[in-house]
């Protein structure tokens, strides 16, 4: 019987042709590629990537993933006969992946000068550089820079600038941004006014209108200057005014006194001012000056507060009288002052920077508060915007949403899930209830940003509808709490404080702050002083008798050895228990710790 083997042998096969790389995203690709064999049905094919790393498929194409961005390949392929063991000669193909966008693309304003201050994050994957790119302007392509200054633009004018990544003669999707470049000073007048006389207390100034190139112009100003002081004129005027007649209609001098008496000659005409911006008094002398003031149902408060009364009123509030800011008022009669107002970035229009809130000072700083109305509906994201572009941690309420059925405040945050106010997400991550102030936190991140942060909310409820707290001890307490807490945050973030127009029980918590850290540091209280100041930065901040009352049960407190008010309210005090006071500021410059 006779026994026969039969042994099969493979011949090599052919090398694949036609080869073709497809991109499908920054980090995969589709290859495919033809065979010449009569038996290609038969094969299989390895892919060599690089080198090093292979893949087997038993078509004519296959996907590739996990690549870096912009990066060269060599895929090499391998025909394999149908024992999987014999191999043709490979061919190769060299295939660039596609650039990677850049995650992060910010545009700046560069401030008084036509220019914008662009950077971006760096891509994944590998790349040469990037182009800028400036619609109807200018193209500029960078090495491996993640920002560049953009010169010889416009002022004042909105550019929509794109930026790719550069690899192996590709470049990325684009990445867009819209940004406005800074208005600057307005040029200087070509012709000198012409002052005519026309009567024997006042004269006109007339002038040609300004130049309009450095950023559009809302108002004119005159101001007349004697060897004495400054007075500032009438302001009016808006940008198509091309004759402007200016009376003098109010007078506001700055000296470094706390009182004092100027004569000024206007005309020939002698007028004296006597201004009294303090009563400042050693702590142990405070409670006989009370009693004086407090005599006779409040006589010597009711005096003071009249020569209060019209400190600060004749400033320019020009941004709040705008037609497209009236709007964004609460009440017609609370206005911020130009020369202390909050001023928001500036987005699609010139108005985008207006919100009612100033700047306020406190006793370590100048701007160590904001006092702002209550957010009305259409001024929410506003509101949130300005939290986020001064790096607002703390937020103090002294209102109720509703008061004796009157809006007095829009519900301006979100409850169980988080809500977005323009381009600011906020999301709230506690809320503690007690008896007199509820206490929220949130986190807040805007959506262009990777960064998050935290704003802590103290809400005091204990406000009556009308008028003031029956007693000062709550409001002392309630103050302690929220001063431990700024403690903790940079000296730089101002504290937002807000009622419903932001001037009575706003000014009130701002004061009691400064006042308490008057006494604690120097032994001295002046009220007088402290609200006069508070009403040259935001108008009718008032409770003169009240925030009186408060000074005189503090001082109270300590002389007659009392447990300090600012300690009663344990359950709130417990918040704190995991936070440890900083060490108080050193050092003094005009009249303020810093």
């Amino acid at each position: 019987m006779c026994v026969f083997k039969y042994f099969f042998s493979f011949t090599e096969p052919s090398s694949v042709f036609n080869i073709t790389v497809e991109d499908v995203s920054t980090t995969m690709v589709n290859i495919s590629w033809e065979s010449p064999d009569a038996a290609r049905s038969t094969y299989s094919y390895r892919i060599l990537i690089n080198g090093s790393s292979d893949k087997i498929s038993p078509t004519t194409s296959s996907e590739i993933s996990e690549l870096n961005p912009g990066t060269n390949y060599q895929f090499s392929i391998y025909s394999i006969a149908a024992d999987n063991k014999t191999e043709g000669t490979p061919k190769n193909i060299i295939h660039c992946t596609d650039p990677a966008s850049v995650d992060r693309f910010d545009c700046n304003l560069v401030e008084k000068k036509p220019q914008l201050s662009l950077d971006w994050s760096i891509p994944n994957g590998s790349y040469e550089g990037f182009r800028i790119e400036i619609l109807n302007n200018q193209n500029k392509t960078l090495e491996k820079k993640n920002q560049t200054i953009v010169t010889d633009l416009d002022y004042f004018t909105t550019y929509t600038i794109t930026i790719v990544t550069l690899s192996c003669k590709k470049t990325s999707v684009p990445r867009e941004k819209k940004c406005r470049t800074s208005i600057t000073d307005p040029p200087p007048l070509t012709m000198s006014p012409v002052v005519k006389v026309t009567s024997h207390n006042s004269f006109s100034v007339q002038f040609n209108s300004f130049n309009s190139s450095h950023g559009p112009i809302t108002a004119y100003a005159v101001i007349i200057t004697t060897s004495e002081a400054v007075i500032t004129g009438g302001v009016v005027g808006s940008i198509l005014v091309l004759l402007v007649i200016v009376a003098i209609v109010g007078f506001i001098f700055w000296k470094k006194r706390r009182s004092e008496a100027t004569q000024i000659f206007v005309l020939g005409v002698a007028v004296v001012f006597v201004f009294c911006r303090s009563k400042l008094l050693k702590v142990e002398n405070y409670e006989s000056y009370f009693k004086k003031q407090k005599a006779d149902s409040n006589c010597g408060f009711a005096e003071e507060y009249e020569d209060l009364r019209p400190v600060g009123a004749n400033q320019p509030k020009f941004a709040a009288e705008l037609s497209d800011n009236k709007g964004k008022n609460r009440y017609n009669n609370v206005l911020p002052y130009d020369i202390s107002r909050v001023k928001l970035s500036i987005q699609n229009h010139p108005t985008d920077d207006y919100i009612n809130a100033n700047y306020m000072p406190g006793y370590n700083s100048k701007k160590e508060f904001i006092a702002a109305q209550g957010p009305l509906p259409n001024t929410v994201q506003d509101f949130w915007r300005m939290i986020w572009e001064k790096k607002i941690y703390t937020v103090v309420m002294l209102t109720k949403c509703v008061e004796q059925g009157r809006t007095k405040c829009e519900e301006y945050w979100p409850n169980k899930q988080s809500k977005n106010y323009g381009d600011i997400m906020v999301a709230m991550t506690s809320e503690i209830f007690l008896p007199e102030w509820t206490i929220r936190d949130f986190s807040i991140e805007q959506s262009d940003s990777p960064e998050s942060h935290p704003v802590r909310q103290f809400h005091f409820t204990a406000w009556p509808d009308h008028g003031v707290p029956e007693t000062t001890d709550l409001l002392i307490s309630f103050r302690h709490l929220v001063h431990e807490f700024m403690k903790q945050k940079p000296p730089s973030s101002p504290t937002l404080v807000h009622c419903s127009a932001g001037v009575g029980r706003t000014g009130t918590f701002i004061a009691i702050d400064r006042l308490i850290q008057q006494m604690e540091m120097e032994n001295t209280v002046d009220v007088y002083g402290t609200v006069y100041d508070l009403r040259m930065h935001r108008s009718l901040m008032d409770q003169y008798v009240f925030l009186n009352h408060c000074v005189m049960d503090i001082i109270k407190s300590k002389k007659e050895k009392k447990m300090d008010l600012i300690y009663q309210n344990t359950d709130a005090m417990a918040i704190y228990e995991n936070f440890t006071p900083s060490s108080p500021y050193i050092g003094r410059a005009n009249g303020y710790h810093v």
